[in-house]
């Protein structure tokens, strides 16, 4: 702040011009000596850390205040704001100045250990993956006057990693997931954050097998480590040292491997390459056209697709318009989609299976002609419930050309099976049946066949349950009452039925 100074004047005197007389009887006029100019020099010790203001009159060089001490820290000197040279104090200073305190971290060795952890995509890392702490992916401190841990591995495709100390415990800032990784050689050769996991948990996903150098550095400042200052660089440093050991990289031109999985038996999320790939009927490889074959699905299963059994490109909700419901909300802070707010159904959040029955998965590329990298893809997703199925086939009315309805039981399903312990909570899931009629079938010739279907189509049906015979067959013309009964498993989702005709 520019400051003007006045000078202490003997009191009587006027400000101005003053009259005096002289010894020679004559009156003079004088002027009153110039008014400094001043200037404010503010230092501060951090950007908002205010330290001390200094008034230095204008064209004077710089006196500064004593230098400034911090734990852990050396004082350089003082610079001006985003320089990286120490301004020099002899300089004439001619207008307010603001001044920084230019710090530099004394040596303090971070007295954690770290180790990385995930799923390498290594055979010979099978058993060391997000729980274990083991020295055989421990990092190597690089020197002993640096905060430096370095190790070099061989990663397969689809590795995901992060950095950890289990010392202070999983669930703290000593977690370094992607975005500690600031500095990388190729953002090809790496994929986007795992799952829905915030910024800093995310794991970091190895799209390009090969060998890694993986450097953390720490910031640890009078024997603090301060964790959320780490970086991590990784670099490629050629192809994996030993190919049999990791998971290769995908043909260019092999088939995708499109799976379901969820809290469903055959993944329970973690069995991602387990799950049943989409290869049923209407799939077509040349075409990138994938369709599973039916899946049933309970009402409250939460699920998403994922493509070569990884979590980088899972389809989750809003992809199948409301066919499904959505595992989670929009909250406070979270980043809303145009025109959404809080309570809206979460956009990539799990889908919820509404409406228990079959469902079956078709997935399109865009343009199947387009390199494997850069393809897009199209879902849908059909639903087959089990409220109307129909009787087809030579025995029925309609013959195989047109299906005539089943009545089915008011109560399907009927859960049955089902055990409790004493606290209420579920030991055995138990089974879901449905139970279907058809009474008063006449036939007039012998070896009649008939199966029961989907009403108005083959999108799912039921023959004859002994293995390797297709169609149910009635021996003798007559009149027949038709049982179907369809059961679930929970537990394991396998469906089974009964299909018998007894004479009316």
């Amino acid at each position: 702040m520019k400051k003007v100074t006045k000078s202490l004047l003997t009191l009587g005197l006027l400000v101005g011009l003053s009259a005096c007389s002289c010894s020679n009887g004559e009156t003079t006029t004088t002027s009153e000596d110039p008014i400094p100019t001043t200037y404010t020099v503010s230092f501060w010790l951090t950007a908002t850390g205010h330290y001390k203001d200094v008034d230095v009159e204008e064209g004077a060089a710089l006196e500064a205040p004593a230098n400034p001490t911090r734990d852990g820290y050396e004082f350089l000197g003082w610079t001006e704001q985003g320089v990286e040279e120490l301004y020099d104090l002899t300089k004439a200073v001619n207008a307010d100045l603001d001044l920084y305190a230019k710090w530099e971290v004394l040596f303090s060795a971070d007295p954690l250990s770290y180790t990385l952890v995930g799923n390498l995509q290594n055979s010979d890392y099978a058993e060391h993956e997000w729980d274990t702490e083991t020295e055989v992916l421990m990092m190597q401190r690089t020197a002993e006057d640096k905060n430096e841990f370095a190790i070099t591995v061989d990663l397969g495709y689809n590795a995901e990693i992060k950095v950890k100390s289990f010392e202070p415990g999983w669930n703290d800032d000593y977690n370094y997931g992607a975005p500690a990784f600031t500095t990388i050689d190729d953002p090809a050769n790496y994929g986007p954050i795992n799952h829905e996991a915030d910024l800093k948990d995310g794991n970091l996903v190895i799209k390009n097998a090969g060998n890694y150098e993986i450097v953390l550095t720490t910031n640890a400042v009078a024997g603090v480590t301060m964790g959320n200052e780490a970086r991590v660089k990784i670099t490629r440093l050629g192809d994996p040292l030993d190919p049999t050991k990791v998971t290769a990289n995908p043909d260019p031109d092999a088939a995708f491997e499109w799976r379901l999985v969820g809290d469903v038996p055959w993944s329970n999320w973690t069995n991602t390459a387990d799950a049943p790939k989409f290869e049923g009927e209407g799939t077509n490889e040349a075409l990138q056209e994938y369709k599973s074959g039916n899946l049933f699905l309970v009402e409250g299963d939460e699920f998403k697709l994922t493509v070569d059994a990884a979590w980088d490109g899972e389809v989750g909700y809003g992809t199948f318009g409301d066919v499904f419901g959505a595992g989670d909300v929009y909250g406070e802070g979270d980043t809303l989609p145009e025109g959404a707010v809080v309570g809206d159904p979460k956009l990539g959040s799990n889908n919820v299976v509404l409406n228990t029955g079959y469902y079956q998965f078709t997935v399109k590329a865009v343009d199947h002609t387009v390199p494997r990298a850069e393809m897009t893809w199209t879902f849908e997703a059909a639903y087959y419930g089990m409220d109307e199925l129909e009787i087809i086939g030579t025995a029925t009315p309609g013959g195989w050309d047109a299906g005539t309805p089943m009545v089915a039981d008011a109560l399907n399903p009927v859960v049955v099976d089902r055990e409790e312990d004493a606290e209420g909570v579920v030991t055995e899931e138990g089974s879901l049946t449905y139970t279907y009629t058809y009474e008063g079938l006449t036939t007039t010739e012998a070896d009649q066949e008939y199966k029961v279907r989907s009403a108005g189509g083959w999108n799912f049906d039921f023959g004859n349950p002994e293995p390797g015979v297709d169609n149910m067959v009635i021996a003798e013309p007559g009149t027949y009452n038709v049982t179907l009964v369809v059961t679930v498993n929970l537990t394991t989702r396998v469906v089974t039925h009964t299909l018998a005709h007894v004479a009316a």
